[in-house]
């Protein structure tokens, strides 16, 4: 870690997950069937320390953290949009929506990628379960052989290892990292470092890193979603990722997590597919064994009570679990699928609804992947949400708000990837997500507000775009931002949802809109923006006496206040007009601004 932290701080997992995407693989892969050829390879490295489950209470940390930079930046960019087109037909959608920019909730995929993670180590899936165990030994440890067995021992893998979720027999690959600099006036050779440890071919390697004696400002991963975020310590001088690394070094560590892949990951995933095959086989498979799951009895959830997992590793139902995942993993749906279905009667039996619920959706996956019935995908999913809302009312738990966020994160995807026709469907998914949460209530009420926009903008792009109902949601949502206390979001939902009402008929709501967004830009320090809305309600002409009466006394207030924090000289003597047309009053308060 430490040879590794000189690149700005990159840790051993980060810096390898660097170098872990491989677009243009076309790597074959064996499965049941026979072999299906990946478009691309990506690896994952996740540090053994961070290798565990997250709290809901963790997750709505790191999820209101997102929110929170994001609202800083609009603030920061001064890009709150204030000037947007009107949407009164759905001709002016267009024109609304490049207004707005290509993206209006750009921070979006930071959301969905925290709430994914989340689910790191989670019992109800065994995607997380490791297919490798990377050793990763320094070339100037005094006992290299040593460290290397100290870290591979079971006493010293991760609490999910031991409390019984994840197999504890997991492949080994040895690396011997070399740093270039550091070793340069020594006699230490990790070429004989590694090949003292007489290991079988492709089952480690050695990588050179630091050859260069200075850092070079050559930051390519600032935005690479696995090494993104280290915040180096305030007394260190921040340097770029990767600054002491010559091109030899890059390439020598994409060649050594390309080989790794290919050479060794991948043929742990086949032979694992193979070996569980056979297990459910003999267990599952057959008319024999078909009548045996049909009168099997559920599980008995009472002797779990000593257990911290409901099924262990070595359970038939994890083996049918991993055996999806891993078919998933590798492209081969149709397998996943079918196991997926498998597993779901057996969670179904022993009333493990969460479990079931996760299998529903992941069946789900499959057949959007395969191109199934858009209707068996509604009904998976659709499953899948009724479980979560009857296990809520039975037992309300921040836990279910996390679950439910990750099937509408899911849901809105598959149905807005699809045709434009099923954007009705993903702005239903992101609704029943967005009332999964109390936001006054819940530290993931954040999810109320997100989910409520991005159903919105569903909204807007469905085949026959219903700006009305946009509007109105994003009141909605920009209500939720101000209760949680982000007023930049909150403003701009205001904003956008006053582009459709300000030309309406719905004049009662334009005006609450607008003197809401008004105090808001005041709040934000942007009291400018503030006095040219109210000036729009008061020359309206649609007010009555006494409202006109209110409207102008707020607007005195708000801009004597502006004008004394401007050490500006105010005007004295002023007094609402009490008679005249409506156009003299607005020239007098255009005069005092």
């Amino acid at each position: 870690q430490r040879i590794c932290r000189k690149n700005g701080g990159l840790s051993v997992d980060q810096l390898l997950n660097a170098f872990g995407v491989f677009p243009r693989a076309d790597t074959p892969v064996r499965t049941i069937n026979g072999h299906i050829t990946l478009p691309e390879l990506r690896l994952r490295f996740i540090s053994a320390s961070k290798f565990k489950t997250s709290s809901s209470e963790e997750a709505a940390v790191k999820l209101n953290h997102v929110v929170a930079t994001s609202a800083s930046s609009l603030m920061a960019r001064s890009v709150l949009p204030l000037d947007l087109a009107p949407v009164t037909t759905e001709d002016d959608v267009a024109p609304f929506l490049r207004s707005i920019g290509g993206d209006p909730m750009p921070w979006y995929s930071a959301f969905k990628h925290e709430v994914m993670e989340s689910f790191q180590c989670d019992d109800t899936s065994m995607m997380y379960h490791p297919h490798a165990l990377l050793l990763v030994v320094s070339s100037t440890e005094a006992d290299p052989r040593g460290t290397f067995h100290q870290l591979g021992a079971p006493a010293n893998l991760p609490s999910v290892f031991h409390d019984g979720l994840y197999d504890t027999n997991v492949p080994k690959y040895y690396l011997v990292l070399h740093d270039a600099v550091e070793t340069q006036h020594t006699s230490i050779d990790a070429g004989a470092i590694y090949r003292n440890l007489n290991l079988p071919p492709n089952s480690g390697g050695v990588v050179r890193i630091n050859s260069l004696s200075a850092p070079v400002a050559n930051d390519v991963w600032s935005h690479h979603p696995y090494v993104r975020g280290l915040r180096p310590s305030e007394e260190e001088q921040p340097l770029p990722y990767g600054c002491f690394l010559s091109d030899d070094d890059r390439l020598a560590l994409r060649t050594m997590v390309w080989e790794f892949g290919v050479k060794f990951v991948l043929p742990a995933m086949e032979a694992k597919l193979l070996s569980l095959n056979e297990t459910v086989a003999a267990v599952r498979k057959g008319v024999r064994n078909a009548l045996k799951a049909w009168w099997r009895k559920p599980k008995e959830t009472s002797g779990t009570l000593n257990r911290v997992y409901l099924y262990r590793f070595d359970s038939i139902e994890s083996n049918m679990r991993l055996l999806a995942d891993i078919a998933f993993v590798i492209r081969d749906y149709d397998l996943a699928y079918n196991m997926y279905k498998l597993v779901r009667d057996d969670y179904k039996n022993d009333k493990a609804l969460l479990h079931c619920a996760h299998a529903s959706e992941s069946i789900a996956l499959c057949l959007y992947m395969m191109k199934g019935s858009p209707a068996d995908i509604h009904h998976a999913l659709d499953t899948t949400a009724a479980i979560y809302a009857r296990l809520q009312v039975a037992s309300p738990t921040l836990s279910l708000v996390r679950h439910a966020a990750r099937t509408a994160i899911l849901s809105s995807e598959i149905f807005s990837h699809m045709l434009s026709e099923h954007m009705d469907a993903a702005s239903a998914a992101l609704i029943r997500g967005s009332s999964a949460t109390d936001p006054k209530l819940s530290g993931l009420g954040i999810c109320s507000a997100v989910f409520l926009e991005r159903a919105a903008y569903c909204d807007l792009q469905a085949r026959n775009p219903k700006f009305r109902k946009y509007g109105f949601r994003m009141v909605m949502a920009g209500h939720v931002y101000s209760l949680l206390g982000y007023e930049p979001h909150a403003a701009r939902c205001y904003s956008c949802a006053r582009a459709v009402y300000a030309n309406s008929r719905w004049h009662h709501v334009d005006d609450h809109i607008t003197g809401t967004l008004a105090k808001q830009l005041v709040g934000l320090a942007l009291p400018q923006q503030a006095i040219a809305l109210l000036l729009t309600r008061i020359g309206s002409g649609r007010h009555a006496k006494g409202q006109q009466l209110t409207l102008l006394a707020e607007f005195y207030d708000l801009v004597s206040e502006y004008l004394q924090d401007h050490s500006a000289v105010g005007i004295s003597n002023f007094h609402v007009m009490e008679s005249g047309g409506q156009s003299a009053k607005v020239r007098r308060v255009c005069l005092l601004v």
